[in-house]
């Protein structure tokens, strides 16, 4: 029974003398990283553009160093929204927004992100931000044109949001928004242009590493949870409710045998550790969660046997499933249900949550 997982997850968080030691690991920080990953990003996005102009055989290694850059910062931001990196709030904001900046983030402050995405948080929910299905009723020939799109994954409604994000700021927003969001498209449509003009090569392999960044994000985030969609003047009927948030929180990383492999999106698949203690940067994850599961393990009558949850499923399991409901999943109002009839986790009704349209 996966309630009995979240049972002894909550009992393991709950134990006094563990979760000192828990305490202890997520306020630990490693100055050097903090400061060499943003260093290292930028590095991995100039050396790709770089290697992109030069000619075709390096535009082929040009593009997975830009790709690379753009999910560390896309993960980096994560961090900074959490403060996890620096002591300094405004260190992180700054630096948040400089990973938004590559991420073509900037048309909204990072700090409207941090709020919505703290908000994901306290209220245990996800929020949605663009209403798909009214947007189907509303202009069903453009609704199957993006589904097109969406069919040979090409991520159509990714900028499909992001315009109607900028055209209602720009409608609505205030004064400083709109400003932002003027200066924004001005920088961005600039560097375009001067890709166009002086460095096509540099230009294509940007937007390549731009579309293999936005399909692994919405594959990494998409079973990251099973939580009710609402809109924002909403209220969550789960804000306190901490086994809840376990028992719809999975935390499946890129590899459980090769860890180094976790690097590929700053651990960011150990999501239940992150969800139990936000402020824990991102190397130390692994180590977290590995000591929670030691607590819930003092707990069993069996050595080595835990309930079984999401840690059985495979690479594999999850890219069919991703591919099954990849059109579904896009109108849909809800996330599935990773648990059968008898409260046992099972994929079978588990769509996943379609991310583009949601808020932090």
């Amino acid at each position: 029974m996966s309630s009995a997982y979240a049972d002894l997850y909550l009992n393991a968080l709950k134990n006094p003398a563990l979760r000192k030691d828990l305490i202890a690991i997520a306020k630990k920080r490693n100055k050097t990283l903090s400061v060499l990953m943003p260093l290292l990003t930028a590095l991995l996005i100039v050396a790709g553009i770089y290697c992109s102009s030069a000619s075709l055989v390096w535009l082929l290694i040009g593009i997975p160093l830009i790709t690379m850059g753009k999910i560390w910062a896309w993960y980096l931001g994560h961090e900074y929204a959490h403060n996890c990196a620096f002591k300094s709030k405004k260190t992180n904001a700054l630096l948040g927004e400089f990973v938004s900046f590559i991420n073509g983030l900037s048309f909204s402050s990072f700090e409207e992100y941090q709020h919505l995405h703290n908000r994901h948080h306290a209220d245990k929910v996800d929020l949605v931000g663009f209403d798909i299905r009214q947007f189907k009723s509303d202009h069903p020939r453009a609704y199957q044109v993006m589904e097109y799109l969406e069919r040979i994954y090409v991520p159509g409604f990714y900028y499909l949001i992001k315009l109607y994000g900028i055209g209602a700021t720009l409608k609505s927003g205030t004064r400083q928004e709109k400003g932002r969001a003027v200066i924004a498209t001005l920088l961005y449509v600039s560097g375009y242009a001067l890709g166009i003009v002086y460095c096509l090569p540099a230009l294509i392999a940007w937007q390549i590493a731009s579309l293999i960044r936005i399909h692994v994000v919405r594959f990494v985030d998409c079973f990251q949870h099973s939580f009710e969609q609402i809109q924002l003047d909403e209220p969550s009927a789960n804000k306190s409710d901490k086994h809840f948030e376990i028992l719809n929180t999975f935390s499946i990383p890129v590899a459980r045998k090769h860890t180094y492999l976790n690097l590929l999106i700053l651990n960011f698949g150990y999501h239940n550790a992150h969800h139990s203690f936000p402020t824990c940067p991102w190397y130390l994850l692994p180590r977290l969660e590995n000591r929670i599961e030691q607590g819930m393990q003092s707990q069993t009558d069996h050595a080595n046997v835990l309930p079984a949850r999401e840690s059985n499923l495979n690479f594999f399991d999850l890219l069919s499933l991703y591919r099954k409901h990849h059109l579904a999943r896009i109108a849909s109002d809800s996330e599935g249900s990773p648990y059968d009839k008898r409260g046992n986790f099972s994929i079978e009704k588990f769509t996943g949550a379609y991310t583009d349209k949601l808020l932090g």
